[in-house]
Parts: structure tokens; C-alpha cells; sequence
């Protein structure tokens, strides 16, 4: 063993590595950076799997250090029924913020859950991005560019950690997510505007239902002072669906959306001397909708306006008895509210979300 102070690397020479007293590698020459050492570009340590449809696979990373704020991972996939993967993580930090990348490569057939070789050769490849930068004290972007050439390239190469929320706007799961977006934010008020488009990677999910989300935004703000003894908060959004397919009655033209809305939230919070909490509230809303391309035998755009109105009060009143070293609290909660009744519209798309989100 020879410990190389200037290169700062540890040589070996008929190397033997053992696993629970079991030789399992041999080498020649063997050599790893001396852990004195600053970070250096070398092999990182290798992935050995297998898989019924890709068979036996070795993948060999290599990090390549570029600078101390930037480096490169290159890992190569070599598959015993399959073609190799390529896979390239990319990172740089910037001095207002960062930036990395992860794309994948390969010329290959299609392969069945059996590893079977189907249909033509062909370019299959993959994008995992993301970026945020601070402009100023209170404003930032940022971005994120998800996509894949095919539902299942991340499950046949093993790839790990794709679903994962890279930006402010996240989707379920294998489903991917592309957005650019800018916020502003200080003690009393939020604004927020961004774009973003959707690729589904179900077995049922179709595209052009997907719709594309140009521009998205929201705004709060809050006075610093009481507003009738209460807080007040004030909100605004509006935003621009733009589909090619209906989410509903599949091969025709989806309905596109503009919304623009404004909503007023006032609360109050009182104690009496007994300890009930008496919380007054006061919530408005409106809205107005653009409506293109309806599935009507009528008009095909319509605009469309609602509103509405609550009032109310929030009455708690919580009970404490210590029990040995615990506490126990016991709070009813009843809330008296009056609006008026908000029909809902059939014309109007669902644009939140299509999951059930509780």
C-alpha cells in the first residue's frame, strides 16, 4: 500500500477484496483518493442488479469534478439483453442559485414485461431538470423540464428517484411536470405567476386531456394593521387552460378556460373571561369565466360569472385536566354560517386537480 501525499491518492498492488472473509474481486492495481483528500473526479462505487426484461446489468459511475461548484456524473448501463443506458447528472451552483440536470440515452427496441426485442430501433431518452434563482431579497425563478420519450423508460433501466417534486408545483405520481415561474414574497403579501405543462405516464392517461397551464397566477396581501379589531386578507388569481382533447368524451376537442378571481377573508378572534373563543368571519368571492370550443350544439364560447358569500362565527371552548404527567384537552367546536347558495355550473371544468385531494 502506497500513500501518495502530493496526488493525494492511495495506490494498491495485488489487490484483494473480501466479503465476510470470501474473496469476491481481484485486481492488479487499485487505487482511491486519499481521505485527506478534497473532492476528486473518480469511479464511484458500481451498481450490480437484475431484471427479467433488461436480464443482468452493470453500471459504472464516474464522477468528473469541474470546478468546486460544478460537476458531472456520467454512469453507463451495460445490460446483458438490452442495449447500453447512458445516464448523465449534471450540477452547478451559481452564486444566486442552482441549477442540475439528468438525462438518460439509448438506440434500442421496445421491450416487453419477457425481454423481448419489439418494433424498430429507436431513440429513447429521458429529462430530469430543475433550477431556482434569487433575483433580490424577495423575488426568485425558477424552472423545471420533466419529460420521456416512453411511459416505462425510467421502470425498464432503473432509474431512481423520477417522481419527486423539483419545483413549486408538483403532480401525482408518474406523471411529469415542466414549469417556469416567478414569485414575489414579503411579511404581507405573495404574488406568483408560472406556466406548466403535464406529460401522464399512465395506462390511461391521454395528453391532450392534460391541459396546458399558461399563465397561472395568485396574489395575497394583508394590511399591517387590524381592520375592524380583525384580519384582513385580500386574494387574487387567474388562470388559462388551453386542452386538445376533452377529459371526458374521448377523440373530441377539449374545452379551453380563462378565470379570473377576487376574494376577501375577514377574521376575528375574542376570548371571553370564561375561556370560550368567539371568532367572527366574513368571506366574498367572485368569479368570471371564459369559456371556448363548448360540446354544445349552441354557442361554442360563453362567459360566465358567479359569486359568493358567507358570514359567520367559530365558537370553541377547550377544556384542560392534568392527569398524572399528561395533559388532557377536551375542545368543542360548533360554527353558525350563513351564504348564499352557489349552484355549480356543468359548463365549468374540473382545474384543479384529478385526484381526490383531502
Amino acid at each position: 500500500v502506497v500513500r501518495d501525499r502530493r496526488r493525494q491518492i492511495v495506490y494498491y498492488r495485488d489487490t484483494v477484496i473480501q466479503v465476510l472473509g470470501v474473496p469476491v474481486f481481484y485486481a492488479p492495481v487499485f487505487w482511491h483518493p486519499d481521505p485527506e483528500a478534497p473532492r476528486q473526479s473518480g469511479l464511484l462505487a458500481p451498481i450490480v442488479s437484475a431484471s427479467r426484461i433488461r436480464g443482468v446489468s452493470y453500471e459504472q459511475p464516474y464522477l468528473h469534478v469541474i470546478n468546486p461548484s460544478q460537476d458531472v456524473i456520467v454512469r453507463l448501463q451495460l445490460n446483458s439483453n438490452a442495449a447500453p443506458f447512458v445516464k448523465l447528472d449534471a450540477r452547478r451552483r451559481f452564486y444566486s442559485g442552482y441549477a442540475e440536470a439528468r438525462v438518460g440515452y439509448t438506440y434500442e427496441r421496445d421491450l416487453d414485461n419477457n425481454g423481448n426485442r419489439i418494433g424498430e430501433r429507436t431513440n429513447r431518452t429521458y429529462i430530469l431538470s430543475r433550477g431556482q434563482f434569487a433575483i433580490d431579497d424577495h423575488w426568485r425563478w425558477g424552472f423545471t423540464a420533466e419529460r420521456a420519450s416512453e411511459p416505462l423508460v425510467f421502470d425498464k433501466y432503473d432509474v431512481a428517484n423520477v417522481f419527486a417534486e423539483r419545483g413549486p408545483y408538483a403532480v401525482d405520481d408518474r406523471r411529469l411536470i415542466s414549469q417556469v415561474y416567478a414569485s414575489r414574497q414579503d411579511e404581507r403579501s405573495y404574488l406568483s405567476a408560472a406556466a406548466m405543462s403535464v406529460q401522464g405516464l399512465r395506462v390511461n392517461d391521454r395528453n391532450g386531456a392534460l391541459p396546458l397551464i399558461a399563465p397561472l397566477i395568485e396574489a395575497r396581501w394583508e394590511p399591517g394593521a387590524p381592520v375592524v379589531g380583525g384580519r384582513l386578507r385580500l386574494r387574487g388569481s387567474a388562470v388559462v387552460l388551453t386542452r386538445d382533447e376533452s377529459p371526458t368524451v374521448p377523440d373530441t376537442p377539449g374545452v379551453d378556460s380563462a378565470r379570473a378571481s377576487v376574494e376577501i377573508d375577514w377574521r376575528r378572534a375574542m376570548t371571553t373571561g370564561a375561556g370560550l373563543r368567539v371568532e367572527p368571519f366574513v368571506l366574498g368571492r367572485g368569479d368570471i369565466y371564459g369559456l371556448r370550443d363548448l360540446p354544445t350544439t349552441g354557442a361554442r364560447s360563453s362567459t360566465i360569472t358567479r359569486g359568493f358569500g358567507v358570514a359567520g362565527v367559530d365558537l370553541t371552548w377547550p377544556f384542560f385536566r392534568q392527569t398524572g404527567g399528561a395533559t388532557v384537552i377536551l375542545e368543542p367546536v360548533v360554527q353558525l354560517a350563513f351564504g348564499n347558495r352557489a349552484d355549480p355550473d356543468p359548463r365549468l371544468q374540473n382545474e384543479d386537480s384529478r385526484i381526490f385531494e383531502f
